[in-house]
């Protein structure tokens, strides 16, 4: 029968199988727990890489200059919608007009007008006027929407660069009014018509 000796506590034997597990003890009690759990769920990955960070700042970069075009063709929109707004306004306005002076209308003095050509004001609104004279009033008036013919402090025209003019035959009219405005890059004539019967 074999017998075993036991080291003793303070041999060299004891001392050689000891220590490594000692080691491994305090090397794994000196490492950060979260550090460890972090690299047990995530492996290697831990963080952003610089081009992982570039990657998404294109990406954002990409949704606001996307936004960004989407409010300024809206804000474009809404501009053109308010001088065609304008527009209608301007000729619903002769319109009003035409239908007061039914005798200028019968005497065919709305057929051609133009405020690019004006007549020399009658002045005549505080003393009454007859169907001509209020016909002509009626288009200076009409033509201050677009130039400052009554010489106003301060003047804004309701439309850029606008004009109107009134085709008919006595009975069928059509009224025409025009205005510039920047479309894209361009500064584009637009134009809205109003067909009417009197």
């Amino acid at each position: 029968m074999q017998t075993f000796s036991q080291p003793t506590f303070g041999s060299a034997a004891q001392k050689r199988l000891t220590q490594p597990l000692i080691k491994q003890r305090i090397k794994s009690a000196t490492k950060p727990p979260a550090r460890s759990l972090a690299k047990a769920l995530f492996g290697q990955s831990l963080g952003f890489s610089l081009i992982e960070t570039l990657v998404a700042l294109l990406i954002l970069s990409v949704g606001i200059v996307g936004a960004t075009t989407m409010q300024m063709l809206s804000l474009r929109g809404n501009l053109s919608a308010y001088y065609r707004t304008q527009a209608s306004y301007i000729a619903t306005n002769m319109v009003g007009r035409m239908r007061s002076n039914a005798t200028g209308v019968n005497d065919d003095l709305y057929n051609n007008m133009n405020t690019a050509t004006l007549p020399v004001d009658p002045v005549c609104i505080s003393v009454g006027c007859s169907a001509e004279q209020l016909s002509q009033s009626d288009l200076i008036e009409w033509a201050q929407y677009f130039t400052n013919v009554q010489g106003i402090a301060n003047y804004q025209p309701l439309l850029n660069g606008g004009s109107a003019s009134i085709t008919g035959d006595g009975s069928n009219f059509v009224i025409q009014v025009n205005w510039s405005e920047r479309v894209n890059a361009d500064i584009e004539n637009q134009s809205y018509l109003m067909n009417f019967r009197l």
